[in-house]
């Protein structure tokens, strides 16, 4: 899991008519799965793909899904299922997207400041 610089990703989403923001998605799809260590969250490609066959309604079902699974990693931060939700609705997902990827740039930064001590055998 690495940080990713939200604003070049937006513009990158922009340039490219949608496709730079397929793959920021699939990034943040499989980095939020990994943060949560939830089995049960659905990888990245099964996201976009759902996504297509569903004309994008998924999409907005992962979004709400992915804010709780987001807040429930760091306790601290707020949970905005609902906002990212509404976001995601109006923005196409790119506000919601750059919303979480923001958070889990947070979170990133606060592991690395408070690294997770690893049991010495």
């Amino acid at each position: 899991m690495q940080k990713k610089n939200v604003i070049t990703w937006v513009l990158i989403a922009l340039f490219t008519c949608g496709i730079g923001s397929l793959i920021w998605w699939y990034s943040l799809a499989e980095d939020i799965k990994r943060a949560s260590k939830d089995e049960q969250a659905p990888s990245g490609i099964v996201t976009i793909l759902l996504s297509l066959v569903t004309c994008g309604i998924y999409g907005w079902i992962w979004v709400y899904q992915s804010s709780v699974r987001l807040s429930t990693v760091d306790p601290t931060h707020t949970n905005n299922a609902v906002l990212n939700l509404i976001l995601g609705i109006f923005t196409g997902n790119l506000v919601a997207i750059a919303l979480m990827q923001n958070q889990l740039n947070n979170i990133i930064d606060a592991r690395t400041k408070n690294p997770q001590p690893t049991p010495v055998i």
